[in-house]
């Protein structure tokens, strides 16, 4: 698809000399260059948004499909998503590496008795032994594969000291990464008080799959418990629709959520893609239900994310008027495109090269200046050019009177 957008007035490029007398007087040249300003990819945006539930899904560098978030625009209890930041503080205090040893921590006669009892209350949980040494991966591996409450507040404890010290570095870390619809009542998230939105999640899960070690600790669909049982990741849509990650929830009170990151064809190249789904209800297995939207929001972004032409090479963009009999007209180097979905927005700016009009006459393919597409986090420029020559404006004489 070309465009041609409206003409407007770019400003006035040149420097203009007279001595007196005689006075050798050069015009002014004028540059008009076509689709400079804001624009929108024209269509319409066809994605299947859950209705009355917060949906959201992103390309880095790119941007929010469609906005920043979908259905309610307040922030809602999140359930077991906060492992997502315990884990990432845990890591931040305590790096690990891929294939380093790691620290190997104590259970002790407290931490079992936290296992009975958060298992009594029906928590997920990952079975300890006082007396036994587990190491720091093997914790988190309970934490964002098991979303276990009991590791959550061990690893809290071991972090800050306490659950409630635990909680503030929380809240400052979510400060610090912007965002803002965020709050922690502690590490475990089953209170009411620890709220978020589908936006923030998914901007905290894209730092998150940035850890090597988180990264793939969400991708495993498994693990080994402490005494040698298999577990199963809740989250069992990994490896289908291109999903290697983040974490999933679900629970009476807050209704299951849904955050991934996955590989996607968009435009005919494979791109990361992170989205989410918080506070799906539905009678019947509601995470099941979030895994379904997370699907459709997928495959409906590889249908949407398209390649839009906005000009050919050699296409006619501009006119640059050095007298006002005469115009030489202007055209861009490359052709240009950008991957994007419909109503995404993207700025087209001018910027001019003085230096380039200063000597006359101007031969063909000159550069001029350059325009410039911004959309999202990405930037394109290309020349723009004389298609011929531009002579130097003739002398003439201008004699006045002192």
């Amino acid at each position: 698809m070309r465009f041609w957008m409206g003409i407007g007035l770019l400003g006035v490029v040149g420097v203009q000399m007279a001595v007196i007398p005689p006075t050798v007087a050069d015009a002014t040249p004028t540059i008009v260059i076509a689709g400079v300003g804001d624009h929108t990819i024209p269509g319409h945006l066809h994605m299947p948004w859950p209705s009355g539930i917060q949906a959201a899904e992103t390309v880095p560098r790119l941007g929010w499909i469609g906005g920043q978030w979908h259905g309610p625009q307040v922030a809602r209890a999140i359930g077991s998503l906060a492992s997502l930041m315990t884990a990432w503080l845990v890591v931040e205090a305590h790096p690990l590496g891929l294939a380093a040893s790691d620290p190997k921590l104590r259970m002790t006669v407290a931490d079992q008795a936290l296992y009975y009892s958060d298992r009594a209350r029906l928590e997920s949980v990952m079975p300890v032994k006082a007396g036994a040494r587990l190491s720091e991966r093997k914790l988190l591996e309970g934490l964002l594969i098991l979303s276990a409450s009991n590791v959550a507040t061990m690893l809290g404890r071991w972090v800050a000291g306490t659950s409630k010290a635990f909680a503030r570095q929380m809240n400052q870390e979510a400060a610090s990464l912007r965002l803002t619809h965020t709050h922690y009542h502690g590490p475990v998230g089953l209170s009411p008080s620890t709220v978020s939105t589908v936006a923030d999640q998914v901007r905290l899960a894209e730092k998150v799959m940035q850890e090597p070690v988180l990264a793939k600790m969400s991708g495993m669909t498994r693990m080994i418990l402490p005494g040698g049982s298999m577990a199963y990741n809740y989250n069992d849509q990994l490896g289908r629709t291109g999903i290697f990650g983040v974490a999933a929830g679900s629970s009476a009170d807050d209704g299951a959520s849904f955050i991934w990151a996955a590989h996607a064809t968009l435009g005919g190249q494979i791109h990361t893609i992170y989205g989410g789904v918080i506070g799906v209800t539905a009678t019947g297995p509601q995470l099941q239900r979030a895994f379904n939207d997370g699907r459709n929001l997928i495959l409906a972004a590889t249908k949407e994310v398209k390649w839009h032409d906005l000009w050919a090479a050699g296409q006619r963009v501009g006119q640059l008027w050095p007298q006002p009999q005469s115009s030489v007209p202007l055209a861009v180097v490359h052709s240009v495109r950008i991957l994007g979905w419909p109503t995404m927005p993207y700025h087209v700016r001018f910027i001019a090269n003085p230096k380039a009009l200063r000597n006359q006459p101007l031969p063909k393919d000159t550069e001029i200046g350059v325009l410039t597409v911004t959309y999202g986090r990405q930037v394109i420029r290309d020349p723009v050019v004389t298609e011929s020559l531009m002579a130097k404006p003739p002398m003439f004489r201008n004699f006045s009177r002192f």
